[in-house]
């Protein structure tokens, strides 16, 4: 990762960082609410995927879900709006905070992955970053339960 600062000429970085040649780290999910289909399309920048975020809600309305996904940060929740205990009570009433949604969600079994998924951008239960943020997962009862072998 590059230490010197970006330089902007006529709007555009003149030396942009090297991870934006390479890899996008966001990500446009339109999720159809009638067909269950998914699609996405990959961003260099937060605010330019933010933006089409908010064009594509206005478009499509009721009839898709539209969402900002992260490819590359897990972020945890937000602590200062949700205490341990209501982490604890959507993880027992079957929800889980995914940390690149940035949101509660269902994490349905997907029999092709042969594991449990974000039911919106298909991260993976056993992710590092979803088993940290949600209490349920670490625990070691529910770590036999689910995975058949303990900790």
């Amino acid at each position: 990762m590059r230490s010197d600062p970006l330089v902007f000429k006529d709007g555009e970085p003149t030396n942009p960082p090297i991870t934006y040649e390479k890899y996008e780290p966001w990500k446009v999910v339109i999720k159809d609410t009638e067909t269950e289909t998914i699609r996405s399309r990959k961003y260099f920048s937060y605010k330019e995927a933010k933006a089409r975020v908010s064009s594509l809600r206005d478009e499509y309305g009721e009839r898709a879900e539209v969402g900002l996904v992260s490819r590359q940060i897990g972020y945890g929740p937000p602590y200062s709006k949700v205490s341990n205990n209501r982490l604890l009570e959507a993880n027992e009433s079957g929800l889980y905070w995914c940390p690149y949604c940035r949101q509660f969600r269902d994490f349905p079994y997907y029999p092709y992955k042969e594991e449990s998924c974000c039911e919106f951008c298909l991260t993976r239960e056993r992710d590092f970053h979803v088993k940290a943020c949600n209490p349920l997962l670490w625990n070691s009862y529910h770590f036999k339960r689910v995975f058949g072998r303990e900790k």
